[in-house]
């Protein structure tokens, strides 16, 4: 790092810290009734395998146990932080630049549920059913705000569907969210065969965080077990996979016809997956530096020259706005990483994988 840069880091870090903790504070007394006069309400579906709660808060309207499946609505509220992209755009760290806080948790008969999704992507300009498959630690009100960012930066072309299972949301609780990560498999299959039957594989992206992409690949394996080996979506894209990265290698064979595209996203500054490494003894799919998986069947994406950007590095899909784009550009479009822009060709083995850069 030149000294020039340097300086110019201390600059902003003296004008952007102040500035953000003066608007925390400021926030931290904000009075939600008065917010959503002024904030954008984002609706969400989602598909749940969580028992549900008897609390009146939304925010805690399922837990972490095992429950009989159930669809419903969760509508969240979303509004701009003043200066907070201003901020943004100068730090080199993650900077909130929008309050979300869920509004109200609707369940709805399975009919009603898959009329609106349909009347919805049938009456505008909605192109895509998109199905986030989240990862571990992720209460109900996590998955829900993260689907919300998803769902603004598909910019109304994409209907997201959010299936949550019944993690506990706590982060000593790996092992049981695993178990009930593949306790769930069989009704994420279901869901896969439901929207691909209603909506068509070429119009149908599957999106896997973490944890959630050991789920999504069991649950595409049944299907095939079950007799339905027909291309299930257009694109299966993996962010951050917690998966071994060599029996992910062995089943793409099984894997790959199932859907149209595999991209996986991986990073160095990952630190979950370093330690889920630790605990299994073998490097996973969404590492990066030495172990990056790059292999022909799928596009590997490094995000790692964006730094770690936030504490854990393992939700860049959320919270750096470079990785988000590409995502959502991904989603919407199903353009190579050639295509796209911030990428760079590099060479791993002979093959060609893609790193994601910051052109600022």
């Amino acid at each position: 790092m030149t000294q020039t840069r340097l300086i110019w880091i201390l600059i902003a870090l003296a004008v952007a810290i102040p500035a953000a903790l003066a608007l925390y504070v400021a926030w931290n007394d904000r009075d939600y009734a008065d917010l959503d006069a002024q904030s954008t309400e984002i609706v969400l579906r989602y598909v749940s395998t969580r028992a549900p709660s008897d609390s009146d808060d939304p925010a805690e309207a399922f837990g972490g146990e095992r429950g009989p499946t159930t669809v419903g609505r969760c509508r969240v509220a979303s509004t701009v932080i003043p200066l907070g992209e201003v901020i943004a755009d100068k730090a080199d760290f993650y900077v909130p630049t929008r309050d979300r806080h869920i509004k109200g948790v609707d369940r709805q008969d399975p009919t009603d549920f898959w009329r609106d999704i349909e009347d919805v992507v049938s009456a505008g300009p909605t192109e895509k059913v998109v199905l986030f498959v989240h990862g571990y630690y992720y209460g109900f009100e996590r998955v829900c705000l993260r689907g919300a960012g998803l769902q603004q930066m598909l910019d109304g072309r994409a209907q997201l569907v959010l299936f949550t299972w019944p993690s506990d949301g706590n982060p000593a609780s790996y092992v049981a969210d695993q178990a009930d990560m593949e306790w769930s498999v069989p009704q994420l299959a279901s869901l896969l065969g439901d929207i691909r039957e209603r909506f068509g594989a070429d119009r149908f992206v599957i999106v896997a965080h973490s944890l959630g992409t050991r789920g999504t690949l069991f649950a595409l394996e049944r299907l095939l077990l079950e007799g339905q080996p027909d291309p299930v979506a257009s694109q299966l894209i993996l962010v951050a996979p917690d998966f071994d990265a060599e029996s992910f290698q062995n089943r793409l064979p099984l894997i790959g016809p199932m859907v149209g595209n595999i991209t996986v996203y991986a990073s160095d500054n990952d630190r979950p997956l370093k330690v889920s490494e630790g605990l299994h003894g073998h490097p996973r799919l969404g590492q990066a530096g030495e172990d990056l998986t790059v292999a022909a069947g799928f596009e590997t994406i490094d995000v790692s020259p964006l730094g770690r950007y936030q504490y854990s590095g393992h939700e860049y899909f959320h919270f750096h706005p470079i990785s988000s784009a590409d995502l959502a550009r991904l989603i919407l479009t199903g353009a190579a990483a050639a295509e796209r822009p911030h990428t760079a060709p590099m060479q791993k083995d002979g093959l060609t994988y893609w790193a994601l850069e910051d052109a600022r």
